[in-house]
């Protein structure tokens, strides 16, 4: 009996020293993995992202550095950071940040899909690409999401139809995307303008202050707001309005959030790879004062998402292919 108590003491010794190595080693895999910035291969610089869209003006059309108007943007950008240094519309050393295509809605397509799909034109609508999307990679993931459009109708259905259409709002072109449950994800907000209902995207802010933010927000401005069928004064004085609110938010003083804010394209004159265009990254998470040496395109926004969440990317050579805009990270 002895002899056995014995076994069975060095037994139970040598189980928990099992037990203790296992915890040690899964505990030693899982502080490797970063809790922000970038190590080695791996990269998770934010667990939050918000991303507004504005329209048809170029980089120099906005900042002041080279003679454009938007006071507040350039302000925004110099406090955080900007993809490139550029000194013109068309030339930008180092780095900067293309749009891809003209007119908007291709841009907007490649934005969410990793390509145009052969759509070259505004005017297209609905679900009509079947191809995989951003959705389909963030419900993969179990990412949260919510995409917003001021003024928008049918808000929560497949009848959801912003002011103007799927041209600012590609999710609307995708096959997967017209489903009951993703329909509800798509969402209208009220624009500052609008004498009807709160103003000021009450809706959308909300949500940045509610205890269960999603982890993914769209926003896309309507025709005034996003500089569209405006100046880029007006354009500005909405950031102006809309971005303090945005960074003072609970999501944003509580969480590791980003704030990406780009246009869709610059002058039909200039195209890709030569239509530079405003790109800035703000937040507790962004590098301040930084100008970004990299050379982006629509699609580092996918791969940059892609590499924040370990998606699978969406198409050869586009954002597969495409530089992740990490170096604007802590």
């Amino acid at each position: 009996m002895t002899s056995f108590r014995i076994w069975r003491t060095l037994l139970s010794l040598l189980l928990g020293l099992l037990i203790v190595v296992s915890v040690a080693a899964s505990t030693i895999v899982q502080t490797s993995l970063p809790a922000t910035g970038c190590i080695g291969t791996l990269c998770h610089p934010f667990d939050y992202i918000v991303t507004i869209l504005m329209e048809n003006k170029g980089y120099c059309q906005v900042m002041t550095t080279c003679g454009g108007s938007g006071t507040y943007e350039t302000s925004l950008a110099q406090s955080y950071a900007i993809a490139g240094n550029c000194s013109s519309n068309s030339s930008c050393l180092p780095g900067g940040y293309t749009a891809l295509f003209h007119p908007s809605e291709p841009n907007y397509i490649a934005l969410v899909g990793g390509s145009n799909f052969g759509i070259t034109d505004d005017g297209n609508c609905c679900y009509e690409i079947d191809q995989p999307n951003l959705i389909d990679r963030l419900q993969d993931r179990g990412v949260t999401w919510s995409a917003y459009a001021e003024g928008a109708t049918g808000s929560g259905t497949c009848r959801f139809m912003p002011p103007s259409k799927a041209n600012h709002f590609g999710f609307l072109e995708f096959k997967d995307n017209n489903e009951t449950q993703r329909c509800t994800h798509f969402l209208t907000t009220t624009p500052p303008t609008s004498p009807d209902g709160p103003a000021d995207d009450h809706e959308f802010l909300v949500e940045l202050n509610s205890t269960n933010p999603s982890h993914y927000i769209w926003l896309t401005p309507n025709n005034n707001d996003n500089g569209h069928g405006s100046d880029v004064i007006v354009g500005d004085a909405y950031l102006n309005n809309l971005v303090p609110k945005i960074l003072n938010s609970k999501l944003f003083l509580t969480q590791r959030a980003a704030l990406f804010i780009v246009y869709d394209e610059g002058p039909r004159s200039n195209v890709f790879p030569h239509d530079f265009i405003y790109a800035s990254w703000s937040g507790p998470v962004v590098k301040q004062n930084y100008t970004g040496v990299g050379s982006y395109s629509h699609y580092s926004y996918l791969a940059t998402l892609e590499k924040n969440w370990g998606f699978p990317c969406l198409v050869k050579n586009n954002d597969c292919n495409a530089s992740a805009m990490t170096e604007f990270f802590l």
